[in-house]
């Protein structure tokens, strides 16, 4: 069986897949929002695109609630790194 590689600048699934863990964590009080989105400014450093940047920030912009004070310290890093990743 080959293994077809995924290019995240250009795959619209591998940011769809990174949208749907993000929105799963957003107000979860567990390790999860840490362990997403740690996981993702480490392993996507310049690879996602605008659509994708520009989602998980909106996501996280109208939740209704992101959870404990610790998992709101946790988005507030991740939305800076989406600024930084959008470059805005």
């Amino acid at each position: 069986m080959s293994r077809k590689k995924i290019d995240p600048l250009t795959s619209d699934h591998f940011g769809a897949v990174l949208n749907c863990a993000v929105r799963y964590c957003i107000g979860r009080c567990t390790y999860m929002p840490g362990l997403v989105t740690e996981w993702i400014m480490a392993n996507c450093h310049g690879k996602l695109n605008d659509k994708t940047l520009s989602v998980m920030a909106r996501d996280i912009d109208e939740a209704k609630s992101l959870g404990m004070e610790c998992d709101v310290q946790k988005w507030r890093t991740f939305r800076e790194w989406i600024r930084q990743e959008a470059g805005v």
